[in-house]
C-alpha cells in the first residue's frame, strides 16, 4: 500500500530434489495466494534455471535481495554471495553462511524464519530509509571483497605457506599492462581526478599533479611499446599542462569541471611533478621532436620558479626533471648549478634532523617518502657526488627499515603519519607510495646493483596485488584501474586517476626488470 509501483520476483525453478517428492504444490499455492490478493501487478515468478550471468544480471537490477532459506545448518548460499558481491541490501534468516557474512545492520538485516511479519518490518526499514539502503549497498560490496577469486586464491597460498616453503614463481604471472581505466578517466582535456567506483566524477575537476603523472606514466610507455595511439592522449596532457602555466612560469595545479584555474593556490608540489613530467618528455627520444621541443619551452619557462621552492617533495620531484632534461639538453653551468642546488638543500635537511636512529629529511614521515631519496639517486647520476647516494643510500634503508615487515610492504599510513617522537600509522595506505617505492628501490638497484634493492622493489609491487596486511588485491585487473587505498578492513572502492596512475607507474618501472614482452 505505501509502495504500490513496488515489484517482487520470485526467480527460480524448484529445486528437483522437492519437485520429485512434492511436485509444484508449493509454488501453485504461491500463484493462488498472489492471485487472491490481486497482487499480480507487483509480484512475477520467473519458473526456469538460471545460468549465473542470468543471475547477476537481475541482482544488479535490484534493490533488495531477499533470502528466505529455512535451514539453519546451510553453510553456503551462492544466490546471497552474489548478492552481496553485486552490492546489494540484504534481508535473510538467520541461517549458517547469513550469519557468517552479515555481522551487523549495515552489511544486512537479519529476520526470523517463517516471520511473514519480520521480513516485512525488514523491507519497510529499507524502503523507507534511502540512506541506510546505500549504506548497506557499499558495505556490502567492500565486505565482500575478500570472497573475490584473487583474494581467496591469496587466503589459500597464505594457508599454504604456513605449512609448506612455495617458491615465488609469480613474477612471470604479473597482470598485463593495460591503459583501459587510464584512458576511461580521461577526456578531450585532461585526466579527471576522482571516480565513483570506476565511473568518473566530472565534477571532481582535474588537478596539474594527476596530469603530469600520467605524462610520466604515458612517456614510459611510450618508450616501451612505441603505440601511437597514445601520442593524441600524450598531447591533450600536454597542452594541459601548457594552460595552466602563467607568465611567470609557475603550473597552478587544481582546474574545475568548467576549465577555471584556482589561480589564488599555487601548489608546490604540483609544479614541481610538472617539471618532472616536462623533464621526462624531452628525454625520451623516441617521442615526436615537436612534443618534445613544446615540453623544452614549457620546462625552461618553469625554471625559475624552481629557485623559490621551499618544501622538500617539491624541491625532490623539481630536481628529477632537472636530472631527466640534462641527460638530453646538457647545460653544465646553468642545470648542474640547479641540480647542485636542490641536492644540497635536501642533504642539508637530512643533516639538520637525522639521528643515528632517525635517518631521514625531517621529524615527520609522511607522503610520497620514496620521492626524496630517489631524487639524490638522480643528483649522484647526474653529478657523480658521493655524499647524494650515501645519503640517498642512508634513507632509502631507513624508509625501508620500517616499512618492509616479512616482506611485506606496509607503508605509512596517512592517519597519523609517522612522527619521531610517536608512533607510525598503518593506515590508510596509498598506492603512491608504492609506486614511489618501487621507483625508488629499481632506481638504486640500477646504481649499487645491490639485489636486496630490486628484491625489494618487487616486494613493494605486489602490495598492489595483495601482498599486504590485508592480504587484498588493490589493482583491480577487470577494469585496469587502482582502488584508492588500503583501509584498515577493506580497500577503498574507488578508482581515480592518482592511484590508478601509481600502478601504471610502478607497472612500467619493473617491467624493464622482467624479460617477456607484454608482460
Amino acid at each position: 500500500e505505501k509502495f504500490p509501483n513496488l515489484l517482487y520476483l520470485v526467480i527460480g525453478e524448484t529445486h528437483p530434489v522437492v519437485r520429485s517428492l512434492k511436485g509444484e504444490k508449493y509454488r501453485n499455492f504461491l500463484e493462488k495466494k498472489v492471485q487472491k490478493l490481486k497482487l499480480q501487478r507487483n509480484v512475477k515468478f520467473y519458473n526456469k534455471y538460471l545460468t549465473l550471468r542470468e543471475i547477476i544480471q537481475y541482482l544488479q537490477a535490484t534493490d533488495i535481495y531477499v533470502a528466505s532459506n529455512l535451514n539453519p545448518h546451510q553453510i553456503t548460499s551462492g544466490t546471497l554471495a552474489y548478492a552481496l558481491g553485486c552490492g546489494r541490501a540484504v534481508i535473510s534468516t538467520p541461517f549458517l553462511h547469513a550469519r557468517d557474512v552479515i555481522q551487523n545492520e549495515n552489511q544486512g538485516i537479519l529476520v526470523d524464519f517463517k516471520n511473514p511479519q519480520s521480513f516485512a518490518k525488514a523491507i519497510l526499514k529499507i524502503l523507507n530509509n534511502s540512506d541506510l539502503k546505500t549504506k548497506m549497498e557499499k558495505e556490502a560490496y567492500s565486505s565482500s571483497r575478500m570472497m573475490t577469486w584473487p583474494n581467496v586464491a591469496l587466503s589459500y597460498i597464505k594457508v599454504f605457506q604456513q605449512y609448506s616453503s612455495l617458491e615465488q614463481k609469480s613474477l612471470k604471472k604479473l597482470p598485463k599492462i593495460s591503459l583501459k581505466h587510464f584512458k576511461n578517466l580521461s577526456d578531450n582535456f585532461g585526466i579527471i581526478q576522482f571516480a565513483q567506483h570506476t565511473t568518473p566524477d566530472p565534477n571532481s575537476g582535474y588537478s596539474t599533479d594527476d596530469v603530469a603523472r600520467g605524462l610520466i606514466a604515458l612517456c614510459y610507455y611510450y618508450r616501451l611499446f612505441r603505440e601511437k595511439n597514445v601520442l593524441p592522449l600524450l598531447k591533450i596532457y600536454l597542452d594541459f599542462i601548457q594552460y595552466v602555466q602563467k607568465n611567470d612560469g609557475r603550473f597552478f595545479n587544481f582546474v574545475n569541471h568548467n576549465q577555471k584555474i584556482d589561480l589564488e593556490h599555487w601548489s608546490e608540489d604540483a609544479h614541481g611533478r610538472a617539471v618532472w613530467a616536462l623533464g621526462t618528455i624531452t628525454a625520451t627520444k623516441s617521442l615526436p621532436q615537436t612534443m618534445r621541443n613544446e615540453a623544452k619551452v614549457l620546462f625552461q619557462k618553469a625554471i625559475l620558479p624552481t629557485r623559490r621552492l621551499k618544501y622538500p617533495r617539491a624541491i625532490a620531484c623539481a630536481l628529477i626533471g632537472i636530472c631527466k632534461f640534462n641527460k638530453i639538453t646538457p647545460l653544465p653551468e646553468q642545470n648542474i648549478k640547479d641540480i647542485r642546488h636542490k641536492a644540497n638543500s635536501l642533504v642539508a635537511l637530512y643533516r639538520e634532523n637525522s639521528s643515528p636512529s632517525w635517518q631521514w629529511f625531517e621529524q615527520k614521515i609522511s607522503y610520497s617518502n620514496g620521492k626524496l631519496p630517489a631524487a639524490l639517486l638522480y643528483a649522484y647520476l647526474a653529478t657523480k657526488k658521493q655524499n647524494y647516494l650515501q645519503v640517498a643510500e642512508k634513507t632509502l634503508d631507513f624508509l625501508c627499515s620500517i616499512t618492509f615487515e616479512n616482506e611485506i610492504f606496509a607503508p605509512i599510513g596517512q592517519r597519523g603519519w609517522y612522527t619521531l617522537s610517536g608512533k607510525r600509522a598503518y593506515f590508510d595506505q596509498q598506492p603512491e607510495e608504492a609506486a614511489e617505492m618501487v621507483q625508488a628501490l629499481t632506481l638504486c638497484y640500477k646504481i649499487t646493483k645491490q639485489k636486496k634493492y630490486l628484491n625489494q622493489a618487487i616486494n613493494a609491487f605486489y602490495w598492489f596485488l595483495g601482498k599486504n596486511l590485508l592480504n587484498q588485491v588493490v589493482y583491480d585487473e577487470g577494469t585496469g584501474g587502482c582502488h584508492d587505498g588500503l583501509g584498515e578492513s577493506s580497500v577503498n572502492l574507488n578508482q581515480g586517476a592518482e592511484s590508478t596512475i601509481s600502478y601504471l607507474l610502478a607497472r612500467l618501472t619493473l617491467k624493464k626488470y622482467l624479460h617477456n614482452k607484454r608482460y
